[in-house]
């Protein structure tokens, strides 16, 4: 975490805080963690866990700084982490950046499920 020191104290004491900020009703009471998936060690910023497990995940960056590829490693760290663990909950992925210019305005990522009765 290079400048996300002011993020992670604040959602360590105040995880609900989060999601005043990005305007969702919590489905519950969450717990916030940074947590690490294995490959070459990527530590993701955030990880919202409901409190008592019947609510999605919420996992949360942080960034400060200029990256064009950031949406795709967020969602490659998320995707680890699913594949590490025996979870099958849905997530919502969060960027919060400092202010609008290192956003680079890319983020493509769309989930279709069809369902065939």
């Amino acid at each position: 975490m290079k400048t996300d020191t002011l993020f992670y104290e604040l959602f360590k004491f105040d995880p609900q805080s989060l999601f005043d900020l990005i305007g969702l009703e919590p489905e519950d009471e969450y717990v916030f963690e940074s947590i690490t998936t294995k490959t070459t060690e990527k530590r993701m910023d955030g990880y919202f866990r409901s409190k008592n497990g019947r609510a999605g995940n919420l996992f949360a960056e942080f960034q400060a700084y200029p990256d064009g590829r950031i949406y795709w490693r967020f969602f490659r760290e998320i995707s680890t982490w699913y594949g590490q663990n025996d979870e099958d909950k849905p997530f919502t992925a969060v960027v919060l950046f400092r202010d609008k210019s290192p956003d680079p305005g890319n983020c493509q990522l769309c989930c279709v499920v069809l369902c065939q009765s």
